[in-house]
């Protein structure tokens, strides 16, 4: 069965030019959700092409991931059938889009993986989407994606731009965790310390990603 929604309070004030959510309160199986949200000038948009005002933020002590998949996905092994990559052509972010998204979550839960602390602001402004950051803490160390800027503007190339980060890494934990790494488990195991690594990444990307 699948898990049971409930909305415990909601209110949503709509003006002709405004729309307003004060508050949105979810529970979906296992997972809450706390919603408030803003978007302002839809008019002017709609009709003038003026700039779109938006923010939307979303809080949760716990998200389980799992049980928001569909059951019976395809994955890999049972096929999934392949995609012309023509048609993921890379987007191009409207100028007159002012949209910030922030989100936080004590615990996420995904596959077998337990992130904490989780964290993430996007925001589209100048038609560029910004990220800065998305992070988790998971086997006691934080990844992170920070300062990271995509931008395709008219008549130029996409571009993506961003530092990935690691921190406190530990090679003992990673290999009691990992599947992927059991095979290197005597090797990993005898390392000691933690690691903290940062890559900056910069790169165009072709119009048909």
């Amino acid at each position: 069965l699948s898990p049971s929604l409930n909305m415990s309070k909601a209110q949503m004030i709509a003006q002709p030019n405004e729309f307003d959510l004060p508050v949105c309160n979810i529970q979906y199986g296992k997972s809450d959700l706390s919603m408030t949200g803003k978007i302002q000038n839809a008019l002017g948009y709609y009709l003038n092409g003026e700039t779109l005002h938006g923010r939307l933020s979303v809080s949760s002590k716990n998200i389980d991931i799992n049980e928001m998949m569909p059951r019976g996905e395809a994955t890999a092994d049972t096929g999934i059938s392949k995609t012309d990559s023509s048609e993921f052509a890379a987007p191009e972010i409207p100028k007159n889009i002012d949209f910030v998204f922030m989100a936080n979550a004590e615990r996420v839960k995904y596959d077998k993986y337990p992130l904490e602390k989780c964290e993430m602001k996007v925001s589209v402004q100048n038609g560029k989407i910004i990220i800065n950051p998305i992070k988790a803490n998971l086997w006691e160390s934080e990844f992170s994606l920070k300062e990271a800027e995509y931008a395709y503007e008219v008549g130029g190339k996409p571009g993506f731009k961003g530092t990935l980060g690691f921190n406190n890494i530990s090679a003992q934990n990673i290999s009691k965790n990992m599947s992927l790494t059991q095979n290197f488990a005597p090797i990993l195991e005898s390392i000691s310390g933690l690691l903290n690594l940062n890559i900056r990444i910069i790169t165009e990307l072709t119009p048909n990603m």
